[in-house]
């Protein structure tokens, strides 16, 4: 409701801004949107797990996972698939 209102209220004034919009969670979920808005951008924060959470070694063992870079790939996807399904 927020991103709605907000979009409707640039969208009166400028119907050509290209507006950013985040996901939930540090930007990283975006199932609260349904069909992507015209010339918006939705942008996705991936911070990978090792190194930025909990300081450990990578490859290896971060709140009970085993991150590499297999482990990171499918996050980026699953993260990412908003974006990918609706292009």
């Amino acid at each position: 409701p927020f991103y709605d209102r907000v979009c409707a209220s640039i969208r009166s004034i400028d119907p050509d801004h290209v507006i950013f919009l985040d996901g939930n969670r540090h930007g990283t979920a975006f199932d609260m949107f349904s069909e992507p808005a015209e010339n918006t951008v939705y942008t996705l924060h991936d911070y990978a797990l090792a190194g930025f959470a909990d300081s450990g070694r990578y490859p290896g063992m971060s709140r009970g996972e085993y991150v590499d870079r297999d482990f990171i790939l499918r996050k980026f996807l699953e993260r990412a698939e908003y974006m990918r399904r609706t292009q």
